[in-house]
């Protein structure tokens, strides 16, 4: 009931302000972003925070103003944001590390991506690579910011000279790139990233890595809440 009341408020006060473009059917949204003056846009949005109200759950409500009358209705319901897990698997190629195969779980509001988290394995039998990473898109968009745990190999196990307590370095390092799909289906994912690779070690003294990838990974599994 407070949802609807702070709406049914936003109108009037859109009303009162002597906004003719009310006419028909408008959105919340559409009048927020339209119609209101900027410091009265503030307000409402500061006051819509301050009593708890998710302004993005009210954006896509309908106002009809009844211009014979004065009335004001609202129809629809706050909107229930449509949230998904995808889990994607594919590959990458590099610099610095040539060939990889990644598994990323993608989290999703509205069919944009909010937070990743993957797994990677580059592996070579010289400076081999395993990786965990965990990734933020500030703008709902491909671009995203995080950071990335990796354990070097600076031999493969399996590989001549292989010693581990000299070739087994944990390194960490932020790294920035972008991470989108390439259909509206949301089947296949691009990503390409750098990654700075700090590795503080008391037996060796590697300096600062970075590393490019580019990557394609093909959808495996959705859920949709």
């Amino acid at each position: 009931m407070r949802k609807t009341n702070t709406t049914i408020a936003l109108v009037l006060a859109s009303l009162l302000l002597g906004s003719s473009a009310l006419a028909d059917s408008h959105t919340v949204k559409e009048v927020v972003e339209g119609q209101l003056p900027a410091d009265v846009r503030e307000h409402f949005l500061a006051q819509a925070k301050q009593e708890g109200v998710d302004y993005a759950n009210i954006s896509d409500v309908e106002i009809t103003v009844d211009e014979s009358s004065g009335k004001v209705a609202v129809q629809g319901t706050q909107t229930k944001h449509k949230r998904e897990e995808l889990l994607f698997v594919g590959v990458q190629l590099g610099l610095l590390m040539p060939f990889g195969v990644t598994g990323t779980m993608m989290f999703t509001k509205d069919d944009h991506p909010e937070w990743d988290v993957d797994l990677s394995w580059e592996p070579s039998n010289y400076l081999q690579s395993y990786s965990v990473g965990g990734a933020y898109h500030p703008f709902k968009g491909a671009f995203f910011v995080g950071a990335r745990i990796r354990e070097l190999q600076l031999h493969a196990p399996w590989s001549r000279g292989y010693d581990s307590h000299f070739d087994n370095q944990l390194g960490v390092g932020p790294e920035i790139g972008f991470r989108g799909w390439f259909d509206k289906g949301q089947h296949w994912l691009g990503s390409v990233s750098v990654v700075a690779i700090y590795i503080p070690s008391d037996n060796t003294s590697l300096p600062v890595m970075y590393t490019l990838s580019v990557g394609l990974a093909y959808r495996a599994f959705k859920h949709t809440n």
